[in-house]
């Protein structure tokens, strides 16, 4: 079994987690620019500012939190009430998307 990198409760009520395994993917074939970047990418899913649907997929949520001049995006799959990191990258805009949570 794989061991959780971790796992961060969101304030949809659902936990994200992923694995050492997928979280070495990431950092270094998808986004090479989040290694270091783990602290933020949990704190956007644990006290993101926004959460969105994907335009493309129900299942899928986008959480954001400022960082620097623009955004750490945290995308995790929800199947059930499982949550798993599908990715994270840094971006200058909130995508389109329907808006399901929002920090008051």
């Amino acid at each position: 079994m794989a061991n959780v990198r971790f796992e961060i409760q969101t304030p949809l009520g659902f936990t994200v987690r992923t694995t050492d395994e997928y979280w070495e993917r990431i950092v270094s074939e998808k986004h090479r620019n989040m290694r270091g970047h783990e602290d933020e990418v949990r704190e956007a899913l644990g006290d993101p500012d926004v959460v969105k649907r994907s335009v493309t997929d129900p299942n899928v949520l986008l959480f954001y939190r400022p960082y620097q001049e623009g955004w750490i995006v945290a995308v995790a799959r929800r199947l059930n009430e499982e949550g798993y990191l599908i990715t994270c990258y840094l971006t200058a805009a909130i995508k389109k998307g329907t808006e399901i949570w929002k920090r008051k």
